[in-house]
């Protein structure tokens, strides 16, 4: 007898099922001196914060204007000058100090909401699961959480340590990665959860995020620089995208601003959103000298140019990394991490605290 072979899962492949999101507060030591100073800063179209010689923030409305992070006040102040913006110094505490309080206190705050048993309540009933419903293994766990109240109100603490959890990482003083619970998809939960998490963090801080979703922390990292200002970016598999007319228009552009022009933008294919990725945003990538030797030396200046270098190697990631240290002098698990990324490739976990 003839046996049936089985019908196909309507799963992702293994490797493929988490669901990420990376939130960042755009311009965030902007935002924070708009609130810190509004007589001078709330009405102005464009800002930009400097320390030391060198611009470290830049709004949208500053960005528009052609003013960059490591330029100088001098020609920050310039540009600002031509649109009616404003360049400020960063928070100077008595006796001419530099001070991060400011900034560390927003953060903070920030993080509270994020890593707060509310968002995670939030999540999971966007997500479709109810408290009942988590297994009975943790209900010491959400016991202990409950009792202590200090405990839940820390940064960071993540909900039940179960597969239905939703775990929290702070990835730095702006940026936090969220992973959803098992059985979550990015085409079905990522979208409202990224609004929930926007709306939250706005009503509470007055903080904007911009929210990039994706099946691992790179791309997904990607994806929420892709979604500035102010936006969502949801990153699907190719079939799963739905996004034919939006890649024929971004498949030549290598400005990830043109993946959001339109507000209603929230989904995009990894190939559209890796093709528009400049290298600059690959990790130690950064440094305008390295970009401009992997746009001269190798001829990429997108991350999916250097996915099409693998690929033409047959995936070959080894030599190619060898080809951009050569090139760049960057370390080279600098640049084979970067080869991988590329091409989505990712595998560190969301580690949410303890």
């Amino acid at each position: 007898m003839k046996r049936r072979s089985p019908s196909p899962s309507p799963r992702p492949a293994a490797g493929r099922r988490r669901v990420i999101l990376h939130c960042d507060a755009d311009a965030f030591f902007c935002q924070v001196e708009r609130q810190l100073h509004p007589d001078l800063y709330a009405a102005v179209p464009a800002l930009a914060v400097f320390q030391h010689g060198d611009v470290i923030a830049a709004d949208a409305g500053a960005k528009r204007l052609g003013v960059r992070k490591r330029d100088s006040p001098a020609a920050a102040r310039r540009a600002l000058a031509a649109g009616g913006g404003a360049l400020a110094h960063v928070h100077v505490a008595p006796g001419q100090r530099v001070s991060y309080r400011p900034y560390d206190r927003a953060s903070r705050a920030m993080h509270r909401v994020l890593g707060s048993m509310e968002m995670a309540d939030t999540l999971l009933r966007v997500c479709g699961f109810a408290n009942r419903d988590a297994p009975a293994a943790d209900a010491e766990t959400n016991t202990k959480t409950k009792t202590n109240a200090s405990a839940a109100e820390s940064p960071l603490r993540s909900p039940a340590r179960s597969r239905r959890g939703v775990v929290v990482e702070k990835a730095s003083i702006d940026e936090v990665f969220v992973q959803l619970p098992s059985g979550c998809s990015l085409a079905t939960h990522a979208a409202p959860c990224a609004r929930a998490i926007r709306r939250a963090v706005a009503e509470k801080t007055g903080l904007v995020l911009s929210v990039g979703a994706a099946r691992n922390k790179t791309l997904a990292k990607f994806a929420s620089a892709a979604a500035k200002p102010d936006g969502v970016v949801v990153v699907a598999e190719q079939e799963d995208a739905g996004v034919g007319s939006v890649e024929a228009s971004n498949t030549s552009n290598k400005d990830t601003s043109n993946l959001v022009r339109s507000r209603e933008l929230e989904l995009v294919s990894e190939s559209v959103l890796l093709r528009s990725t400049p290298c600059s945003k690959l990790r130690g990538f950064g440094n305008a000298r390295v970009a401009e030797r992997m746009r001269d030396a190798l001829r990429c200046e997108t991350a999916g140019d250097v996915a099409a270098l693998v690929d033409r190697t047959a995936g070959d990631v080894e030599r190619v990394a060898s080809r951009i240290v050569a090139a760049t002098g960057v370390t080279l698990t600098t640049a084979t991490r970067a080869a991988n990324a590329a091409r989505g490739v990712c595998d560190e976990p969301v580690r949410g605290s303890a």
